[in-house]
């Protein structure tokens, strides 16, 4: 469950019968009913554990007499956590259950990772590959829900059909972990080529020119104007909105380009939209992308449109390629673990240790994750915006160091994982995948 603290937008424009209320009363809550009649029909005990219940009833019987049957009924009986005492007696026996701790612990730095990378996918996408995050799903989106599905399918079916032992379950878990960090590591060196944006140091030089070199920069060395020199007399604006001159070069803005109009990508060949009306000495002269890099020289009068240069990068459908991997490994390691989460306590315990679990998920990993990812990728924005006199949001990142980040914070925390998952192997005695075995009924 995630919340939005604030206000709702409601729109007083649009009209009553254009609202679409029938999808919260009508589709929505009908699913709701369905679901919730479904779920009614089923008994409070399954017949398996009703059956396997009353056998330990028996054989508790025949070895102990009525007290044995009383000290198997009561871990038999859902507790009911009442008052203050009941609560920390729960709470206590949950503590001192090593494999419950350590499954906790596990999906704590599970989720962590996953959903700090989710968050902040869609900006990687976009600044790595210039595209938008509705087309990269297009690509991934398919492509890592089918893998999914798949992970999760091809697991609960072996461990249905085949019934493995836990000290191999646990491996295979490890052994998942240890191949999905791999895998983030190897995303981290799957890069397009860097894409030169004209003007860019110009404007990252503004603001901390030393004082002993003039503001206006003086000629390159093969004669050429610089661009600071160019837009020098300009007043140009600060604010980041690349555009592509001639189909090959990449500039800062239009002005930087020397364009009076740029021609909108979504709007006829013949419809112009203003954006600056500086007349620039770029439109007469060459320009160079810094006093230090020459760019290929432009035309007289060149024509710019609005966004980045459309360039191919191979490298992006060997990262979709990984992303299917990753998602697979992920889907098919979470099916030993939730069952091991409601095996690993006792009955009486359960209800209170789901309430643990997601108690313990959201305050260490929904609600912390999206907040230290965005602090350690903020440390690779190259360029803010400045809004209300503040800090604004990131224009423009250094896509290496925000590969990094992004990769490489999973990559650790999936080696946490795998640390948790080799203190689980040592405790496998005590792990039943499939219910208890014959003779026993506490988990321990």
């Amino acid at each position: 469950m995630y919340y939005t603290i604030g206000h709702t937008y409601l729109d007083d424009a649009v009209s009553k019968d254009k609202v679409p209320l029938f999808l919260g009363y009508l589709v929505i809550g009908g699913c709701l009913g369905v679901e919730a009649w479904l779920l009614a029909l089923l008994p409070r005990t399954l017949p398996g554990t009703r059956r396997r219940g009353l056998r330990e009833l028996r054989q508790a019987a025949t070895r102990g007499g009525v007290r044995a049957v009383q000290e198997l009924a009561t871990t038999l009986r859902p507790a009911h956590h009442t008052g203050l005492r009941g609560l920390v007696g729960g709470l206590g026996r949950l503590a001192r259950n090593k494999v419950y701790v350590l499954v906790v612990v596990n999906q704590a730095f599970f989720w962590f990772a996953f959903i700090g990378y989710i968050t902040f996918k869609p900006k990687f996408l976009e600044h790595q590959f210039k595209m938008s995050a509705a087309r990269a799903n297009q690509y991934i989106a398919a492509a890592a829900m089918a893998a999914t599905l798949a992970g999760w399918l091809m697991t609960g079916a072996t461990l249905s059909l085949l019934r493995p032992r836990s000290r191999t379950v646990l491996i295979f878990m490890a052994c998942l972990s240890l191949t999905n960090g791999i895998l983030h590591l190897s995303m981290v060196n799957v890069s397009c080529e860097r894409e030169v944006i004209h003007g860019m140091d110009t404007v990252l030089q503004e603001g901390g020119v030393p004082a002993s070199r003039p503001h206006n920069a003086s000629t390159s060395l093969d004669g050429e104007v610089t661009l600071r020199q160019c837009v020098a007399g300009c007043g140009c604006p600060p604010k980041f909105s690349p555009v592509c001159v001639e189909g090959r070069d990449t500039f800062y803005s239009a002005c930087h380009a020397g364009c009076s109009s740029v021609t909108s990508p979504f709007t006829s060949s013949n419809t112009t939209t203003t954006t600056t009306t500086a007349n620039t000495a770029a439109k007469k002269q060459h320009l160079s992308a810094s006093p230090s890099a020459a760019s290929s020289p432009l035309s007289v009068s060149p024509s710019a449109v609005d966004g980045y240069c459309s360039h191919e990068c191979p490298a992006f459908y060997m990262y979709l390629a990984l992303t299917v991997l990753t998602k697979m490994t992920l889907a098919a390691s979470r099916v030993p673990v939730n069952i091991m989460l409601f095996r690993c306590v006792e009955p009486r315990d359960k209800d209170l240790g789901l309430g643990v679990f997601n108690s313990v998920l959201a305050l260490a990993a929904f609600i912390p994750a999206p907040l230290v990812f965005g602090w350690a990728i903020d440390a690779a924005c190259r360029l803010w915006e400045e809004s209300c006199g503040g800090r604004g949001s990131c224009w423009l990142y250094d896509i290496d160091a925000f590969r990094k980040i992004l990769h490489g914070i999973p990559a650790s925390l999936m080696a946490l994982c795998l640390l948790t998952e080799l203190l689980l192997i040592f405790f496998h005695k005590s792990i039943h995948l499939y219910g208890p075995p014959e003779g026993t009924s506490k988990a321990q």
